[in-house]
């Protein structure tokens, strides 16, 4: 059986989704040719079926909710003291924390500064999971209900 990973492989996919191995944390991604579906697999060994249809919307609303480290980064230097760039990445806590103490008394902020990239990452790695475990429960799904097996919304 032939597989590719339409990620890195062929820029036609490439514009379709920014969801790849690099988002998973301990899992992979890749396009089942054969069976017209994207495969994910997870730490533990377990394997999971998208469709084409159902990765291609899951993809545009990860870029929907994708967050920027360049946007973060300006956020942070120019906002940082008041804990925008933490408002941002949807740190609530951390944000009116930094808000309340003018940025950790600017020792928070500097910190903030230099972990914000792998910030950024995690909340990314987030999204995409939660978009990934929405995706293949709908397949799941719909896969039921080809079957005939009354679905769980019934």
């Amino acid at each position: 059986m032939y597989y590719e990973n339409p990620i890195s492989n062929h820029g036609y996919y490439r514009k379709e989704t920014r969801i790849d191995k690099s988002v998973l944390k301990d899992g992979d991604l890749y396009y089942d040719d054969e069976k017209q579906l994207y495969v994910v697999k997870t730490a533990v060994g377990e394997q999971f079926n998208i469709s084409r249809d159902r990765f291609s919307i899951l993809s545009h609303e990860y870029e929907k909710r994708e967050k920027s480290k360049k946007t973060a980064y300006r956020l942070c230097l120019l906002l940082g003291f008041l804990g925008v760039h933490r408002f941002y990445l949807g740190d609530m806590f951390k944000g009116v924390l930094l808000f309340g103490t003018f940025g950790g008394m600017l020792i928070g902020w500097l910190l903030d500064f230099l972990l914000l990239g792998s910030r950024v990452d995690e909340v990314n790695r987030q999204i995409a999971t939660e978009l990934l475990v929405k995706a293949i429960e709908d397949t799941q799904e719909d896969e039921k209900l080809e079957k005939g097996v009354p679905s769980k919304k019934d």
